[in-house]
């Protein structure tokens, strides 16, 4: 026997399915039905309020005043900075060697030995100390009229020399020159001999020029500027330069740029 009981709005209607027995007799003492089981009360089933959703049909919350605050602390503003100090350089790198010419490749090496060996002593006798005299290179080689044909060996030594006093320059170069013909001068460099003080006045201005525009750019986007995120050194470069002086008939060593970047990373808030 099928019956069907009709409850409040608030409730479901519920179908109930059985026959009718002592069962349902015993249960009326209890507030039962007399025809049948009681019915226990279903909660009433409240729609969601209006708003909008997830996919899995939750409703969807705005973010809390704290996450939108975090957000705006994580902005962040990267810059770069160069710094740039000039330095007079006070000592002179000079690439000189000697080079020699045989027919036979120990002819051609015993000369070129014998000239370095002058060249040396020229070195020294004008004021070079021996610790700033250093060998860079040594090298023999074949010399052909016409391959096969061999036309003698060619010997080579090459020697850096530190100049620390730019007033005894001349007496240095006079004293390459008296080393006879067997003399070269490859080239010369003027540099400092500390950079390191003026590499670290280079990064002080760095920085100082990094920090000038996150500022910039902080007060632009209506923030204040927060901590320092990460800061990295590009690098540095020191050209060394020099130039001919035509009356004395001297070299002047000029001005040498000390260059130092970097690039920092700054919060904003």
């Amino acid at each position: 026997m099928i019956k069907l009981t009709v409850v409040p709005a608030a409730t479901v209607l519920v179908l109930l399915a059985g026959p009718v027995g002592p069962a349902s007799a015993a249960g009326a003492g209890r507030g039962a039905s007399p025809s049948g089981p009681a019915v226990p009360p279903i909660p009433a089933v409240r729609p969601a309020p209006d708003g909008p959703r997830g996919a899995a049909g939750s409703v969807a919350h705005p973010p809390p005043a704290a996450d939108r605050n975090q957000a705006r602390r994580a902005a962040r503003v990267t810059v770069g900075g160069t710094g740039k100090v000039e330095a007079t350089p006070d000592l002179l790198r000079l690439n000189v060697g000697v080079e020699a010419r045989a027919p036979r490749a120990g002819d051609a090496f015993t000369a070129v030995k014998e000239a370095a060996r002058r060249l040396t002593v020229a070195l020294l006798a004008a004021g070079v100390a021996e610790s700033d005299l250093r060998t860079t290179d040594l090298s023999l080689v074949a010399e052909y009229d016409k391959f096969p044909r061999l036309s003698g060996y060619r010997a080579n030594q090459s020697t850096e020399v530190v100049v620390r006093d730019l007033a005894r320059t001349d007496a240095v170069l006079a004293a390459v020159a008296s080393a006879g013909d067997a003399a070269r001068l490859n080239g010369l460099s003027f540099d400092v001999a500390e950079p390191e003080m003026f590499r670290t006045a280079a990064r002080a201005a760095a920085y100082q020029d990094a920090l000038n525009k996150a500022r910039q750019y902080a007060t632009l986007t209506g923030r204040r500027l927060a901590r320092l995120a990460r800061l990295e050194e590009d690098g540095d470069a020191s050209p060394s330069r020099y130039a001919l002086v035509e009356k004395s008939g001297g070299l002047s060593p000029g001005r040498q740029s000390i260059v130092v970047t970097v690039r920092a990373v700054f919060e904003l808030r």
